[in-house]
């Protein structure tokens, strides 16, 4: 299993610095706790299929994060990001297995 941000990363191994930003009566939380897991063979193809059937997930994109100073002093929730865990996104296109990889964001 591979993580969406990860492969899309710069690096193609960093994962967002943050999914939640909480202030509690303990102090501030800042962790990366959300995932968005995919494997690259997706078992679309095969054998009988045409040479140029899918076989595999490629991350095309994902939605980046807000920062620090856009969730404000509150941090999370706020007016801007109602919950307290930040929404994740990812697009996939189908590839056959020879054009697998990940895009940057």
């Amino acid at each position: 299993m591979r993580s969406a941000y990860a492969g899309a990363s710069a690096t193609g191994a960093e994962e967002p610095p943050y999914t939640t930003w909480k202030i509690r009566e303990d102090g501030e939380h800042v962790q990366t706790l959300d995932y968005i897991f995919h494997t690259e063979e997706c078992g679309v193809g095969g054998a009988h299929a045409a040479s140029a059937a899918p076989t595999g997930l490629r991350v095309d994109r994902v939605l980046g994060f807000p920062s620090g100073e856009e969730l404000g002093p509150g941090r999370l929730p706020c007016e801007a990001f109602a919950s307290d865990h930040l929404s994740l996104i990812a697009d996939f296109s189908f590839v056959a297995s020879a054009q697998q990889g990940s895009a940057e964001q």
